[in-house]
């Protein structure tokens, strides 16, 4: 029951994420398979709880599928849907706009650098048991020019070519608990993360309270806990 209630929250997520804005009707759309073909080969994508606590939790997400397509791991390549919006802006710029949806996308988990949950694409391509999780992803960057290529998301967005103005995201993965998360290991569990950035909020530093990074939420627990 209480897993149930978990998946419902993220799908009441994905309501709110996918709420279009007014300024998406007079920009140039793009299939997500573009930004998607952008990324390289080995990223993933990678969330954690905030810097300083102490034996941290992680959860690793193939969002784009580029781990299991270099693995040759293709029965567990994820659906991905979304969209892709790109607007001229005044300066040359180029303001961009993504919703990224992941279905059944290979995940795993650390505690203090231990895994914790599932496991990795490298393990999983010797044998062993998957987990396999959905998220949803929406972020505006900016990039030099309408024209100029996408930027892979581990490596360059972020950085100053490609400044992050918002990102949220929330992502669920059923699997199998291990030792490192403090549970016996082989129960079965889910993972969870929340991650919310702000950037663009007009403030000297940049962001709200000089921390870009207000929700930082990483879980790992037992079915029905």
């Amino acid at each position: 029951m209480r897993r149930a209630k978990s998946w419902c929250w993220c799908l009441g997520l994905s309501s709110l994420l996918v709420a279009p804005s007014l300024s998406w009707a007079q920009a140039q759309q793009l299939p997500i398979g573009d930004f998607v073909d952008a990324q390289l080969a080995a990223t993933y994508v990678v969330w954690c709880e905030p810097e300083g606590t102490v034996n941290p939790r992680c959860l690793y997400l193939d969002a784009f599928g580029k781990r299991a397509g270099a693995l040759g791991l293709v029965d567990f390549l994820p659906e991905i849907t979304g969209r892709l919006t790109i607007r001229a802006l005044a300066d040359g710029r180029a303001h961009v706009s993504a919703l990224l949806h992941s279905r059944n996308a290979l995940c795993w988990g650390r505690q203090g650098g231990v895994l914790a949950f599932g496991a990795t694409p490298a393990s999983v391509a010797g044998g062993a048991v998957p987990a396999l999780g959905d998220a949803i992803t929406q972020f505006e960057f900016l990039m030099p020019s309408v024209g100029s290529d996408l930027p892979d998301f581990f490596t360059e967005l972020g950085s100053e070519k490609y400044p992050i103005l918002s990102l949220k995201t929330a992502a669920d993965c059923r699997g199998e608990l291990k030792a490192g998360s403090g549970y016996p290991a082989g129960m079965p569990g889910f993972a969870h993360t929340t991650q919310q950035a702000l950037s663009a909020t007009g403030v000297r530093s940049g962001c709200p309270a000089e921390d870009c990074w207000p929700v930082e939420l990483v879980s790992f627990k037992p079915v029905g806990k």
